[in-house]
């Protein structure tokens, strides 16, 4: 990893529009929760490849430790709830919840390091984190699955453990791209607030040039004046 890669996040995502507020900045997130319940859904029968944890960790990445935990409480909350197996019960969906709201809080977290070795290999540091925070996930709920008696301890973690590492190997590599999904963004972020300012200008620049136009044209009738006065 080079050192500018970083520097290219923390300059248009962490200090870019990503972080401003107003309706756009809702519309986002709001469509951002949308794309996080959508991926859920479409990856239901497959327990240990999922986007849900990847897309809220990468929220608060790019939307900030707030505005990302919020997003992934939002999500897990609306999803859980209506999950196609049917609701969870309180215990359990309180974990859920509390539990992507942690991911994306430390999404924001990670945007947001100074420290150099860090940021070095922001790859390599997203990638440890992202197994962190999943095998903390997959334990806490399925503890929690075990306090509900939904499934007695014993056969959670015989039949759950295999799935767990499959799930942590998974989102290792997928928590690893994060970087270059964000720097895309990014890129396509600052492009457009790029062409937004030319315009901008080319705006200015043609009103410099119809007030030129239009100052030419007063010493013009100044001059027909002065003769007509002067016949």
């Amino acid at each position: 990893m080079n050192e500018g890669f970083d520097e290219k996040i923390a300059n248009e995502v962490h200090y870019g529009k990503f972080r401003k507020k107003g309706a756009n900045a809702i519309a986002m997130r709001g469509m951002y929760i949308a794309l996080v319940i959508g991926s859920g859904y479409a990856l239901f029968m497959i327990p240990w490849i999922e986007f849900v944890s990847v897309l809220v960790y990468s929220a608060g990445y790019i939307f900030g430790r707030r505005d990302g935990a919020a997003v992934g409480m939002l999500s897990m909350g609306i999803y859980a709830f209506f999950n196609p197996i049917g609701a969870s019960p309180i215990p359990l969906y309180a974990t859920q919840v509390a539990g992507m709201g942690i991911i994306g809080f430390a999404g924001g977290c990670m945007s947001m390091t100074k420290a150099p070795f860090i940021r070095r290999n922001i790859r390599e540091w997203t990638m440890v984190t992202g197994v962190g925070l999943t095998a903390l996930y997959d334990i806490l709920t399925n503890l929690m699955i075990t306090v509900v008696g939904v499934i007695p301890l014993e056969l959670v973690f015989l039949s759950g453990m295999p799935v767990m590492v499959l799930h942590m190997a998974t989102n290792a590599y997928l928590f690893a791209i994060i970087p270059f999904i964000v720097r895309k963004i990014a890129g396509q972020e600052a492009g457009a607030e790029k062409i937004e300012l030319k315009g901008e200008e080319l705006k200015a620049d043609e009103m410099e040039e119809l007030e030129e136009i239009g100052k030419g044209n007063n010493r013009s009738d100044t001059i027909k004046g002065d003769r007509d006065d002067a016949l």
